[in-house]
């Protein structure tokens, strides 16, 4: 598996959310630390993008620990302790 940065992770996160969002979702709009209810991200397009991200890294994180990320920056510190370990 390769070493993603954040910003790679981020950027990836970013092109699942608009293909499993589609017009709902405002590229505009994201930032990492803005919340996924102000992004209009509810529960299921939060599961659905997470596991699309990590099928991509080919990781597996529990989806209890996914539902407690607030933000893109939390969920892909938690990605990114996955990928240490």
């Amino acid at each position: 598996m390769a070493e993603q940065s954040m910003e790679q992770m981020f950027e990836m996160l970013k092109v699942h959310a608009k293909r499993i969002m589609g017009e709902k979702y405002d590229v505009g709009q994201v930032t990492l630390d803005r919340t996924f209810v102000e992004l209009g991200i509810d529960s299921l397009y939060l599961t659905e993008i997470a596991f699309a991200v990590l099928a991509e890294l080919d990781l597996y994180v529990p989806m209890a620990k996914v539902a407690r990320a607030k933000n893109a920056r939390e969920f892909l510190e938690l990605v990114a302790v996955e990928l240490n370990q």
